[in-house]
């Protein structure tokens, strides 16, 4: 639930990085994702696995947008 709720408000907070690039591009999602992810999965304790569920989440969401 703390991942959950972690990643939700590292996503508001990520969003300015959004606006200022194009959501949608692979390589944006990518550098977006994995920078989170990291930052999540630190902060978190994450394994790596959770961590790229983290990241996978993410990517997509920014694919999506």
């Amino acid at each position: 639930m703390a991942v959950v709720l972690f990643m939700f408000s590292s996503t508001l907070n990520a969003n300015s990085f959004l606006e200022i690039n194009e959501a949608g591009d692979p390589a944006t999602c990518f550098e977006y994702a994995d920078r989170w992810a990291r930052i999540t999965g630190f902060w978190q304790s994450l394994s790596h696995e959770q961590e790229y569920r983290v990241f996978v989440s993410l990517y997509d969401d920014c694919m999506n947008q």
